[in-house]
Protein backbone atom coordinates (compact mmCIF):
# COMPACT_ATOMS: atom_id res chain seq x y z
CA UNK A 1 0.00 0.00 0.00
CA UNK A 2 2.61 2.12 0.91
CA UNK A 3 4.61 2.20 -2.20
CA UNK A 4 1.27 2.62 -4.26
CA UNK A 5 1.36 5.70 -2.53
CA UNK A 6 4.77 6.83 -2.86
CA UNK A 7 4.24 5.65 -6.93
CA UNK A 8 1.12 8.02 -7.16
CA UNK A 9 3.19 10.91 -5.40
CA UNK A 10 5.91 10.83 -7.70
CA UNK A 11 3.72 10.13 -10.39
CA UNK A 12 2.16 13.14 -9.65
CA UNK A 13 5.03 15.57 -9.48
CA UNK A 14 6.38 13.99 -12.62
CA UNK A 15 3.05 15.80 -14.42
CA UNK A 16 3.38 18.73 -12.62
CA UNK A 17 6.32 19.80 -14.78
CA UNK A 18 4.99 19.36 -17.77
CA UNK A 19 1.24 19.63 -17.53
CA UNK A 20 -0.70 18.95 -20.68
CA UNK A 21 -2.77 21.31 -22.49
CA UNK A 22 -6.74 21.38 -22.55
CA UNK A 23 -8.30 21.23 -25.89
CA UNK A 24 -4.42 20.95 -27.39
CA UNK A 25 -2.51 17.67 -27.64
CA UNK A 26 0.55 19.37 -29.29
CA UNK A 27 1.16 22.58 -26.51
CA UNK A 28 2.26 21.42 -23.49
CA UNK A 29 3.84 24.10 -20.85
CA UNK A 30 5.94 24.18 -17.89
CA UNK A 31 6.04 26.81 -14.89
CA UNK A 32 3.56 29.25 -15.57
CA UNK A 33 3.83 32.07 -13.39
CA UNK A 34 2.45 35.47 -12.44
CA UNK A 35 5.37 37.83 -11.03
CA UNK A 36 3.96 39.60 -7.40
CA UNK A 37 4.55 42.97 -7.06
CA UNK A 38 3.82 44.34 -3.21
CA UNK A 39 2.50 47.51 -3.56
CA UNK A 40 -0.78 48.31 -6.19
CA UNK A 41 0.42 47.92 -9.69
CA UNK A 42 -1.95 48.48 -12.37
CA UNK A 43 0.43 46.41 -14.40
CA UNK A 44 1.82 42.75 -13.82
CA UNK A 45 3.75 40.21 -16.03
CA UNK A 46 3.83 36.71 -16.68
CA UNK A 47 6.19 33.87 -17.62
CA UNK A 48 6.09 30.40 -18.53
CA UNK A 49 7.40 27.94 -21.40
CA UNK A 50 5.61 26.10 -24.03
CA UNK A 51 6.44 23.34 -26.14
CA UNK A 52 5.17 22.46 -29.65
CA UNK A 53 5.17 18.29 -29.54
CA UNK A 54 3.36 17.96 -32.83
CA UNK A 55 5.77 18.19 -36.58
CA UNK A 56 4.01 21.06 -37.72
CA UNK A 57 4.62 24.84 -36.72
CA UNK A 58 2.11 25.93 -34.38
CA UNK A 59 1.07 29.93 -34.16
CA UNK A 60 0.24 31.14 -30.88
CA UNK A 61 -1.92 34.07 -31.85
CA UNK A 62 -3.06 35.62 -28.19
CA UNK A 63 -3.83 35.63 -25.19
CA UNK A 64 -6.47 36.96 -22.58
CA UNK A 65 -7.50 36.76 -19.39
CA UNK A 66 -10.61 37.92 -17.02
CA UNK A 67 -8.70 39.62 -14.24
CA UNK A 68 -6.88 42.37 -16.26
CA UNK A 69 -8.54 45.18 -18.52
CA UNK A 70 -5.92 43.73 -21.17
CA UNK A 71 -3.45 41.05 -21.74
CA UNK A 72 -0.68 40.94 -23.91
CA UNK A 73 2.08 39.40 -25.76
CA UNK A 74 5.50 41.46 -25.38
CA UNK A 75 9.40 41.62 -25.75
CA UNK A 76 11.81 43.75 -24.40
CA UNK A 77 14.47 44.88 -26.94
CA UNK A 78 17.38 47.41 -26.82
CA UNK A 79 17.02 50.36 -28.72
CA UNK A 80 19.51 53.12 -28.48
CA UNK A 81 21.08 51.68 -25.70
CA UNK A 82 17.66 51.57 -23.84
CA UNK A 83 15.86 48.81 -22.83
CA UNK A 84 11.98 49.06 -24.01
CA UNK A 85 8.83 46.58 -24.21
CA UNK A 86 7.41 46.17 -27.32
CA UNK A 87 3.55 44.45 -27.97
CA UNK A 88 3.64 41.79 -30.19
CA UNK A 89 1.00 41.77 -32.61
CA UNK A 90 1.28 39.17 -35.28
CA UNK A 91 1.37 36.23 -33.00
CA UNK A 92 4.51 33.65 -31.77
CA UNK A 93 5.23 30.55 -34.14
CA UNK A 94 6.04 27.66 -31.98
CA UNK A 95 8.21 25.32 -34.74
CA UNK A 96 8.15 21.95 -34.51
CA UNK A 97 9.57 19.85 -31.05
CA UNK A 98 10.11 23.08 -30.09
CA UNK A 99 10.05 25.33 -26.76
CA UNK A 100 9.32 29.05 -26.59
CA UNK A 101 10.28 30.92 -23.27
CA UNK A 102 8.73 33.90 -21.52
CA UNK A 103 10.83 35.19 -18.80
CA UNK A 104 11.84 38.19 -17.32
CA UNK A 105 14.04 40.39 -19.40
CA UNK A 106 12.07 38.54 -22.59
CA UNK A 107 9.41 37.37 -24.26
CA UNK A 108 6.36 37.71 -21.73
CA UNK A 109 2.42 38.05 -20.98
CA UNK A 110 1.68 41.34 -19.77
CA UNK A 111 -1.41 41.91 -17.85
CA UNK A 112 -2.58 45.36 -18.20
CA UNK A 113 -4.85 47.51 -16.13
CA UNK A 114 -5.52 44.73 -13.51
CA UNK A 115 -9.24 44.73 -11.71
CA UNK A 116 -8.05 43.53 -8.45
CA UNK A 117 -5.59 43.12 -5.87
CA UNK A 118 -3.60 39.48 -6.50
CA UNK A 119 -1.85 38.06 -4.01
CA UNK A 120 1.12 35.42 -3.08
CA UNK A 121 0.01 32.04 -4.01
CA UNK A 122 -3.10 33.19 -5.65
CA UNK A 123 -4.05 31.14 -9.28
CA UNK A 124 -5.10 32.88 -12.34
CA UNK A 125 -6.61 31.30 -15.57
CA UNK A 126 -4.89 32.44 -18.83
CA UNK A 127 -6.14 31.50 -21.99
CA UNK A 128 -3.60 30.87 -25.29
CA UNK A 129 -4.99 31.21 -28.28
CA UNK A 130 -3.50 29.64 -31.19
CA UNK A 131 -4.32 29.82 -34.89
CA UNK A 132 -5.52 26.41 -35.99
CA UNK A 133 -5.42 24.73 -32.75
CA UNK A 134 -7.79 26.21 -30.55
CA UNK A 135 -7.78 27.71 -26.85
CA UNK A 136 -5.63 26.44 -24.07
CA UNK A 137 -6.81 27.45 -20.08
CA UNK A 138 -3.53 27.68 -18.21
CA UNK A 139 -3.46 28.29 -14.38
CA UNK A 140 -0.98 30.85 -13.37
CA UNK A 141 0.69 31.00 -9.99
CA UNK A 142 1.11 34.61 -8.41
CA UNK A 143 4.93 34.38 -6.93
CA UNK A 144 7.69 36.36 -6.26
CA UNK A 145 10.33 36.34 -9.07
CA UNK A 146 13.40 38.48 -10.06
CA UNK A 147 14.97 39.44 -13.36
CA UNK A 148 17.66 37.50 -14.42
CA UNK A 149 19.68 40.26 -15.86
CA UNK A 150 20.88 43.59 -14.37
CA UNK A 151 20.99 46.38 -16.49
CA UNK A 152 20.98 50.22 -15.69
CA UNK A 153 18.11 52.97 -16.15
Amino acid sequence: MINKILFFLIFTCFLSNFSFANSNKFIVYKSPWIKFIAKNQKNLSGYLILKNTSDKAIKLISVNSNFAEKTEIHKMKIENNVMKMERIKTGILILPNKEVLFKPGGLHIMFKNIKNKLNLDDKKKVFFNFEKNGTIEIMMKVKKGYHSKKHNH
